[in-house]
């Protein structure tokens, strides 16, 4: 497993194989999880490059840090 974060911290990704993954996304005072199993290429290209070519526009995390961001999420904030 891998875990990302968006540099603008508004997306969280624990990613579970090439073509699965969850987002954590953080919309104000609110909070969605998406289940994401990718069925067309641009959803396998997407993680594939969360992956691999994520430098730009994300950094690497660890799975504690999602854990706790998740559980702060379910504490503190609506779930959409």
């Amino acid at each position: 497993m891998e875990f990302r974060k968006y540099k603008n911290g508004q997306s969280y990704f624990r990613i579970t194989g090439t073509e699965e993954m969850d987002e954590l996304k953080l919309m104000g005072k609110y909070y969605k999880v998406y289940h994401i199993k990718a069925t067309i290429l641009p959803e396998r290209v997407f993680i594939g490059d969360l992956l691999e070519q994520y430098h730009e526009f994300a950094d690497a995390i660890t799975e504690a840090e999602y854990e706790q961001l998740l559980q702060w999420c379910k504490q503190n904030l609506e779930e959409l």
